[in-house]
């Protein structure tokens, strides 16, 4: 039986250092989705480092859509080299009955459509969702000895959904023992996006009304208080070093007067626009703010009033001192 195509697994051939009988030099070997099969493509140098960076370059390329948009091209570079190519299809294969899409087929269509409309990162959570879904879905029919393509006219149904929650919560496709609801919870809308592209397009009857999973609303933590932030700015040259003491004292103390994630505490900069910045407006009566870029997750340029703490330790910075990252 032959192997099914896995999209994103590329491989560079040979898997060693090249000696003089390898006149080719290095080639990637991977699942074309255009030509609905597997092909070989030169990677163009005989040093084994370059090749193995195209074969990460053509693995992200076909995982997030760009190798199909543009035709087949493995890199940046081979994209440049090549005419513009409108109308790409997702597979040489002919346009199969409405009750025989296949998972892989379906899938391809919904990727080619997201990867066309949304940000260029926005898709790769749920990427990574529909993949643990579908080795879930296959086990399932591995398990009961049915073979074939995984259709999704037997998956996408009420049934099948409830088992994938069911399958997620006891922790398949999982470094851990098992998952908490909330996280099921967070993962079942990707796969329940793709099911409503599917119905739209009428290859499948209904969107099945799944249940979201109940949960505690349990705090997995709690704030520090004040006595124990002051402990941990005294312990923070045992840990960083004291070269980086004060660096790190700083960081501390930005975060825990403004209430920043990590993520926004690395994307705090003085003067960029494109990250978050602190504003001290020149006109009286008008409060310091910060603002966000379009880059978060909503999408939106916000400006939200700065703290009072957070205005009083940034402006204790000389302004000279008031440049590059803070």
């Amino acid at each position: 039986m032959p192997r099914k195509p896995e999209l994103g697994n590329v491989q560079v051939y040979p898997n060693r250092p090249l000696t003089k009988a390898d006149k080719t030099g290095y080639v990637l070997q991977f699942y074309c989705p255009i030509r609905g099969k597997r092909i070989r493509r030169s990677c163009g140098t005989r040093d084994r480092r370059e090749a193995r960076k195209l074969m990460r370059e053509c693995r992200e390329r076909l995982l997030d859509g760009n190798y199909v948009q543009s035709g087949g091209a493995v890199s940046a570079n081979d994209e440049r080299s090549r005419p513009a190519v409108v109308g790409v299809a997702i597979s040489s294969k002919a346009e199969v009955a409405t009750d025989e899409k296949t998972w892989e087929w379906c899938y391809q269509k919904y990727r080619h459509f997201r990867t066309a409309r949304t940000k260029k990162d926005s898709f790769k959570h749920s990427r990574s969702r529909l993949g643990i879904a579908e080795r879930i879905f296959r086990g399932y029919f591995d398990d009961r000895g049915r073979d074939g393509e995984l259709l999704v006219k037997h998956v996408m149904t009420l049934d099948m959904i409830e088992y994938l929650q069911e399958r997620l919560l006891a922790g398949d496709e999982c470094r851990y023992d098992s998952r908490s609801p909330n996280t099921v919870n967070s993962m079942t809308p990707s796969v329940m996006a793709f099911v409503r592209f599917c119905a739209k397009r009428e290859w499948i009857d209904r969107v099945p009304d799944i249940e979201r999973l109940s949960v505690d609303d349990v705090m997995k933590g709690r704030p520090i208080t004040g006595e124990e932030f002051d402990r941990m700015l005294a312990v923070t040259h045992k840990v960083v070093g004291k070269d980086e003491a004060a660096a790190w004292q700083f960081a501390l103390r930005v975060v825990w007067f403004s209430g920043f994630r990590v993520g926004d505490l690395m994307d705090f900069h003085w003067e960029d626009e494109r990250h978050i910045r602190p504003v001290w407006p020149n006109q009286p009566g008008v409060f310091p703010t910060i603002t966000v870029p379009s880059s978060q997750k909503n999408g939106k340029v916000q400006e939200i009033p700065m703290l009072p703490e957070l205005d009083e330790f940034l402006s204790s910075v000389p302004v000279e001192e008031r440049s590059g990252w803070i």
